[in-house]
């Protein structure tokens, strides 16, 4: 016996199964739509789910359960933003889903999913020894890809909404102070690719910058070398690319001192004579750094390798220091030396003078100490 309700019906099937069958009206082809469902228990059950399903369909919140993995899913949302992201967005995106939640989310359907299951991950993250910045980067790229299937009416609601994060610690960056700074320099004129690090520390440029100049990036007679590009890696398949900047504010110009601009050009005739000696075997890319044969050097390899031994002869191997240290330094230094922090900001490639502050923050109280020093001097002398 059947029970017939608007757009929707009650089909007994054995005792305590039953069928209801729900019309969702036609699709672009004029063919009709249902959506089924079989609930075992007594036949109120049946009939309250009839009835909450129709006052979805009535108030717009009715979805149907999507059947598909998240894994496809993440496949359709990646290829989805190829080409809206940069390279090294989009494969870091990539990474991390892969690593993290992939292996735990992904054989379930997208409509299994529960905020429970999110959180496993991230728990499992933190037990594993993931910074809680790394993971508030996952929750960021994983809540896009849910916001994607809502918008493809595969969701109702986003399983990453009101998930637990781990506070983010702040750590003190590590960098190094002037007569550090000095003694780097003099140690790494006379190592190989040294004149990479020299460049970095003047500039406070990103690695994935300072390794994708050109000569013709850089005007050593007026001393100005402009950030046009970035060299990224591809994780998958090997090879490298030049990828537009990180944002639109990384795209500057950054003037470089005239004792810098002599060292270029001494370096620039030293890596003309090797592609002459070279002929054919030399790939020339134009870069300003380079391997012996022309082609992109790995900013990895630059710093376990030559990074690491200039650090070591200058005794400054325990001090925590990283590639991107040479950056940080740059930042600081100018920061501590008084310069207006929206210069440092332009000249780092910021979005934002807050941004700078925030990351430089450790600056500030001696900032606030020679602030007061010099309003004193001008109230008091």
């Amino acid at each position: 016996m059947n029970s017939v309700r608007r757009r929707g019906q009650i089909k007994s099937l054995a005792k305590d199964r039953h069928m209801v069958r729900i019309s969702l009206g036609r699709d672009c082809n004029g063919k009709r739509k249902y959506h089924s469902k079989v609930i075992t228990g007594p036949k109120s059950r049946a009939q309250k789910y009839l009835t909450g399903k129709q006052r979805e369909i009535d108030l717009g919140m009715f979805v149907e359960s999507s059947q598909q993995s998240l894994a496809d899913h993440i496949d359709e949302w990646l290829t989805s933003i190829r080409s809206s992201v940069a390279n090294q967005t989009y494969s870091s995106y990539e990474l991390l889903l892969e690593k993290h939640v992939r292996p735990r989310l992904g054989g379930l359907k997208l409509s299994e999913i529960r905020l429970s299951h999110v959180q496993s991950v991230y728990e499992g993250m933190l037990d594993a020894g993931r910074s809680p910045r790394t993971i508030q980067y996952v929750h960021s790229v994983t809540r896009r890809t849910f916001q994607k299937a809502i918008e493809q009416g595969k969701l109702l609601r986003n399983p990453c909404e009101f998930a637990t994060l781990p506070k983010q610690r702040r750590t003190e960056t590590k960098v190094m102070s002037p007569d550090e700074a000095k003694r780097f320099l003099e140690v790494s004129r006379s190592m190989s690719h040294g004149i990479i690090f020299e460049l970095a520390l003047n500039t406070g440029m990103r690695p994935e910058e300072y390794l994708a100049l050109r000569w013709s990036d850089l005007d050593l007679e007026n001393g100005v070398a402009r950030v046009q590009r970035a060299l990224v890696w591809n994780r998958k398949g090997g090879g490298f690319q030049m990828d537009e900047t990180k944002t639109d504010k990384s795209r500057r110009s950054v003037p470089i001192p005239e004792e810098l601009c002599s060292a270029l050009r001494t370096h620039r005739r030293a890596q003309l004579e090797v592609r002459i000696s070279l002929g054919p075997a030399y790939t020339n890319l134009d870069l300003v750094f380079a391997t012996e044969l022309g082609t992109p050097l790995s900013a990895r390899n630059l710093a376990q390798r030559q990074y690491a031994a200039v650090l070591k002869d200058a005794g400054l191997e325990n001090r925590g220091l990283v590639l991107y240290s040479l950056r940080h330094t740059c930042a600081t230094l100018l920061l501590a030396a008084g310069e207006n922090p929206k210069v440092v900001a332009e000249r780092l490639g910021h979005t934002s003078v807050k941004m700078t502050l925030d990351t430089y923050s450790h600056v500030l109280p001696d900032m606030q100490k020679s602030a007061t020093d010099r309003l004193a001097k001008m109230l008091y002398a």
